[in-house]
């Protein structure tokens, strides 16, 4: 009962947070949120979540847009970023190392702002971040096991200790720090996950203007990665997913369903275009009932034969 009312409550605070979000967001300059979205608990844990309609909407009807001055990314030019990226220096620091190093600065702004500071849709949507991240880097070495006999369980093993992890940020340090980010290996570790779990990447607008579709066919390279607020908010699906995200011409990332939808229907977006599970669960820690694309499995001989007899003695 303590663990149920307890999870009911996370849920209100994040509820709570996600509503003041929504309208941050619509009273900020070249925002939007349908007002039709809200924010509805799918089971009873915590983080179990999803974004609703509470009336109808038709296709092609703008839900959320959200100009790139409140969103956390590589760098302040979102329609130059990925033009700009074959010509960039080898040395220099990634754009994914680049929005780490912006998410770790925004949250360390907010841990010194002051109690009653305002609150700004960046600060709320901060708020709405999780502390902890299911991702394989979480999992116990029981729990990978779980996962032997596929191909994701020798990619992913050394992620079990986070020595690789813990290898990588000593040779990102010193561009991280200059970058302005704290030398915190931890911080580092919690912006990383919330990066690449939370993080979009949007094709730049073609030269007309028009906005191109991320999960389109374009000889552009992906912008990006970007922590968008509100849009993190939706769940994958990549066999029936509801809305599309683009980058506009004016920096303004906008949500845009690709269907018409009913009252009380769930808006999805496409996380990653041909993944299977064992990419979905590798990056974003979800996986599929139904992925559009199945996860090889490797077989030996002797696990063959070992479930057989698994088999042979439970009849």
């Amino acid at each position: 009962f303590f663990c149920r009312r307890k999870l009911t409550l996370i849920f209100l605070l994040l509820f709570s947070m996600s509503e003041a979000l929504f309208a941050a967001i619509n009273a900020s300059e070249g925002g939007f949120v349908h007002p039709s979205l809200t924010l509805r608990a799918i089971s009873s844990a915590a983080d179990d979540r999803g974004v609703f309609l509470t009336a109808p909407v038709d296709a092609n009807v703008t839900l959320i847009s959200v100009p790139y001055s409140l969103v956390i990314g590589p760098g302040p030019d979102p329609e130059g970023s990925a033009a700009s990226a074959k010509d960039q220096d080898k040395s220099a620091p990634s754009a994914w190392l680049r929005t780490v190093a912006s998410l770790m600065k925004a949250e360390a702004a907010l841990r010194a702002a002051k109690p009653d500071a305002a609150a700004t849709p960046e600060r709320l949507y901060l708020s709405t971040l999780p502390a902890a991240y299911d991702t394989l880097m979480s999992w116990s070495v029981e729990e990978m096991d779980e996962l032997r006999g596929t191909g994701l369980h020798a990619s992913v093993s050394s992620d079990a200790d986070g020595s690789a992890f813990r290898s990588g940020f000593e040779k990102l340090r010193p561009a991280l720090v200059g970058l302005g980010a704290d030398d915190d290996f931890e911080g580092f570790r919690r912006a990383s996950q919330a990066v690449v779990t939370r993080g979009f990447n949007c094709l730049p607008p073609q030269s007309d203007g028009v906005a191109a579709d991320s999960s389109s066919s374009s000889s552009s390279s992906p912008a990006g990665p970007y922590l968008i607020p509100c849009v993190d908010l939706l769940n994958h699906s990549s066999l029936s997913p509801t809305s599309c995200l683009t980058l506009t011409s004016g920096g303004a990332f906008t949500v845009t369903s690709t269907v018409a939808m009913r009252s009380g229907e769930e808006v999805t977006h496409p996380y990653m275009k041909d993944g299977c599970n064992g990419d979905l669960l590798r990056v974003f820690g979800v996986v599929e009932d139904a992925p559009a694309r199945m996860t090889e499995a490797e077989l030996g001989r002797g696990d063959i034969v070992e479930a057989c007899g698994e088999v042979a003695e439970e009849e």
